[in-house]
């Protein structure tokens, strides 16, 4: 069946048009408002001849103008490659080039670091978009040479939902998340609609946001947690998803009050950053009483929940790469939940670096409360989709584990 960020998106339309889809600085957009603006970039990459599958490399900041690209190329089938905005040179190049992108879209923000790499990107010269770093609804800017103004040329064309929406299933690709590499250089992460999908119906369904709630994160929009997790579980409920440029801690608190935010996305560093902060009289005037997230840490947790009046903690583990996650449902304290995945957690040698065999060849589960190394199980309900590079992916899965013939991810955690 069709699905994916696209379906899940123009479904919450029909059942909300009208509600706030966005918020951001001063703007806010409906959901059909949002919709209206990514199909006018997907009629645009479509007349371009781009097609399922190809790939366009995105480096803007977190705003709308991010979200209505990634949404517009997902209607049409194209991944996202989900650029880190702080990388530069080298990186930056890699980054790029490892993907073969038809595109790129830069935010002005991200233009000078791209410039300054230009010569070396595998990009057609005429395939350079961008974007004012302003309200580009109210002034669209006038491009710098070498680029095309991906708002003006877009502004003018239909805004009806694309037909190949109904054409995208649960294999194809979503996103290009990048990780970090051993060798220094990031690896690309697939991530495809069906993993999107999981994320949407699990995540969606923990948090139970509604029309009337707001989501608040202030995580980079290039990573997972913010992107898919926060994002998914908003648009599950048609609530409204309230971001920031880069998280402030003096202002966290401010923004959840001219939000009036119900919900925020957290790591564990965010967390502790505000619990660091001096306590003031405004620590609880606010409405935020459930956040969803990874990382937090056993000695902040309580003090986190009693401090900031937040009545549940949705903890999370999951890899970009992986294919097994933990869920927190129950909103029981310093604890990251179950998988609903198989998995296992086998005793690990670290000298060699890697799993310890019995005599027999096989792996070793530990016993409860001993520390191992945590493996997925591959089947075909949790697949590995794995990194744009074939080696890559056969150093990460372990073969022969329990018995002849079966496949794990090996996550690298000792947990």
């Amino acid at each position: 069946k069709p699905m994916g960020l696209a379906w899940a998106f123009e479904r919450a339309v029909r059942k909300n048009p009208y509600g706030t889809a966005l918020y951001y600085q001063d703007q806010q957009f409906s959901y059909s408002q949002l919709n209206d603006w990514a199909n006018q970039i997907a009629h645009y990459f479509l007349g371009q001849g781009l097609q399922k599958g190809d790939v366009v490399a995105i480096a803007i900041e977190n705003r709308p103008e991010l979200l209505a690209t990634v949404l517009g190329l997902a209607k049409i089938g194209v991944v996202n490659a989900l650029l880190n905005t702080s990388q530069t040179g080298k990186t930056l190049i890699h980054s790029i080039n490892l993907v073969k992108p038809q595109a790129i879209v830069v935010g002005e923000e991200c233009r000078a670091a791209v410039d300054e790499v230009r010569s070396e990107l595998n990009i057609k010269t005429e395939e350079f978009y961008w974007f004012a770093d302003q309200n580009v609804w109210k002034d669209a800017g006038t491009a710098p040479s070498g680029y095309q103004n991906l708002q003006r040329i877009t502004a003018t064309l239909p805004r009806f939902n694309p037909p190949t929406g109904g054409s995208i299933f649960f294999g194809d690709g979503l996103f290009y998340i990048y990780t970090s590499g051993t060798t220094g250089l990031p690896k690309a992460v697939v991530f495809t609609h069906g993993r999107w999908m999981r994320a949407f119906g699990t995540y969606g369904h923990i948090m139970n946001l509604n029309a009337d709630d707001v989501l608040y994160s202030t995580l980079p929009l290039y990573h997972a947690t913010g992107m898919v997790v926060c994002w998914a579980c908003v648009i599950a409920g048609t609530g409204t998803f309230a971001i920031r440029r880069k998280f402030s801690a003096s202002q966290f608190w401010s923004d959840a009050r001219k939000y009036d935010a119900t919900a925020m996305g957290y790591v564990g560093e965010l967390c502790r950053y505000l619990a660091d902060a001096p306590p003031s009289p405004q620590d609880r005037q606010h409405h935020i009483r459930k956040m969803i997230g990874n990382g937090m840490r056993p000695n902040i947790w309580g003090k986190f929940k009693q401090r900031f009046g937040v009545e549940e903690i949705f903890e999370l583990y999951a890899s970009s790469e992986g294919n097994v996650g933990f869920s927190n449902i129950f909103n029981f304290d310093n604890t990251v939940g179950f998988s609903p995945t198989p998995y296992a957690i086998v005793k690990y040698d670290k000298e060699n670096n890697g799993p310890v065999r019995n005599a027999e060849g096989w792996c070793i589960k530990v016993k409860k409360g001993e520390t191992g190394l945590l493996v997925g199980k591959i089947t075909r309900r949790s697949p590995f989709d794995g990194y744009t590079d074939a080696e890559k992916n056969k150093a990460v899965i372990i073969k022969d584990l329990f018995k002849q013939g079966d496949a794990y991810f090996n996550t690298g955690d000792l947990v």
